[in-house]
């Protein structure tokens, strides 16, 4: 019978996400029974499981792992592993499910799960939803067979051997290029360097050269998110060590962004179009984004003469609409860059060769970035409450006013308020892994980004 225990008192957001929640005593708990609701929802059978570096892991994960056991399912670890290897595995090598423990860009304070269907896909609303439903039914104890646990580091060749192999990376011949790698001391840490030396690049970490203790103890030497305001460091030792570009990722690896050989951070929201410009010329298809993401992607997609499609925000979303109209590349302005013919799941170590395979055959990266048309974006965040929605009505007049400088403003409610055209947007959306509400703005002119910026600040008392 189920054990009717309570979810524990744990502030913590559900979504198609995943799993975030700040760690405190309760957490081990709460992972215990979001695994064990996961592996109930999906059923029997066996599953995969891998962490990022926080140090949270090391607490967490025997709950994981007992969840998924106490209902008779097994599981395999393969230890710390990029998110998108895992997604990849579990398709590739036929798991029941995967889970791989970690907040993905939150800070390090916080922990997560993402559940992976058998597809190799993040579970949609629907599913997230059923494992909610078991969740809420209550803790079950261990059944007539209590699942087996087995370790199995050695997975992640296949998943290397894999990327390396693909068919889009048939016709380059890889430069030796000098690559100086800011991977925030998460999951990419292990394994970037035995990707990347095997195409001939040479490369060196700016942070812990003493990278076993570093990675033990889950050290985020920056903020984790891949942004160009938290790559300062990335940028000098581009210049000072004469590299060819900077690379940085997030904890487990999902996103990417790039520096130039001349110091500049290209931001997050230059990673697709970076790799829309080595993959269409190869072949032409359709491209799927968010809402979120910057109009440079429409631009680059309109260069090579193919339709762009935007989604609500959110991966699953955007693998959907792929699948709907047969697109084999998509992402979202977040660094994250979705290559069908590998993984539906954004991968930054596929983004990462994409990217090397274009300076390969068209030269430095600060020469390409300059060819692209300018947009200016900027995205900021603020903390929601009730009270605030009064001031909403009046904040998106004002908004849309400024947007018609451009040109009529059309608008899409799927997520949030999107308000815009092909030259200028404005996205207000409430965080789905954050107590936050974000508005990103898009637009070729910066004067209309500064004034919205300025409305944002009159508004909001100047906490943007």
């Amino acid at each position: 019978m189920p054990n009717q225990k309570s979810i524990p008192d744990q502030t913590f957001h559900l979504s198609i996400s995943g799993l975030r929640a700040l760690v405190d005593k309760e957490t081990p708990r709460l992972f215990f029974q979001f695994a064990q609701a996961f592996t109930k929802t999906l059923g029997k059978g066996t599953y995969l499981l891998a962490t990022d570096t926080r140090p949270s892991r090391n607490t967490l994960l025997p709950e994981v792992v007992a969840g998924i056991t106490s209902v008779g399912s097994d599981v395999v670890t393969i230890g710390i592993a990029p998110t998108p290897a895992v997604l990849f595995l579990v398709r590739k090598m036929n798991f029941t499910g995967g889970i791989v423990l970690t907040a993905s860009h939150n800070p390090i304070e916080y922990n997560g799960l993402k559940f992976i269907g058998p597809d190799g896909i993040f579970l949609s609303e629907e599913g997230i939803a059923r494992v909610q439903e078991n969740l809420e039914r209550g803790e079950e104890g261990a059944g007539k067979r209590k699942g087996s646990h087995t370790h199995n580091p050695n997975l992640i060749e296949i998943y290397i051997e894999n990327l390396l192999g693909s068919k889009i990376f048939s016709g380059v011949s890889f430069k030796n290029l000098f690559c100086l790698v800011d991977a925030c001391n998460g999951a990419v840490y292990y394994l970037l360097d035995q990707v990347l030396e095997r195409i001939g690049c040479r490369v060196s970490h700016i942070y812990s050269p003493d990278k076993g203790r570093a990675i033990r103890n889950g050290l985020f030497p920056r903020p984790p998110e891949p942004s160009a305001e938290n790559l300062f460091k990335l940028k000098q030792e581009v210049l000072k060590e004469e590299g060819d570009l900077g690379i940085a990722y997030d904890p487990d690896g999902d996103r990417v962004s790039f520096v130039s050989e001349e110091g500049k951070a290209l931001g997050e929201e230059a990673t697709l179009p970076l790799a829309l410009e080595f993959f269409l010329p190869k072949e032409k298809s359709p491209v799927v984004c968010n809402l979120s993401t910057s109009l440079l992607v429409d631009a680059i997609a309109e260069r090579y003469g193919v339709k762009t499609y935007r989604t609500k925000v959110g991966e699953r979303n955007v693998i959907e609409e792929m699948m709907k109209r047969g697109a084999k590349i998509g992402g979202e302005g977040n660094g994250g860059v979705i290559l069908s013919e590998i993984n539906f799941t954004r991968d930054g170590i596929l983004a990462t060769l994409m990217i090397l395979a274009l300076l390969s055959e068209r030269g430095k990266l600060s020469t390409i970035a300059r060819s692209f048309p300018r947009f200016w974006t900027k995205k900021f965040s603020f903390p929601y409450s009730p009270e605030r929605k009064e001031i909403f009505p009046r904040l998106i007049e004002e908004t849309k006013k400024i947007l018609s400088q451009i040109g009529e403003v059309k608008e899409d409610s799927r997520d949030g308020l999107w308000l815009g055209n092909e030259k200028v947007f404005c996205h207000f959306r409430p965080s789905r892994t954050e107590p936050l509400f974000r508005v990103i703005i898009c637009a070729e002119k910066r004067k209309i980004t500064d004034e919205i910026k300025d409305l944002l600040a009159e508004r909001l008392g100047g906490e943007v």
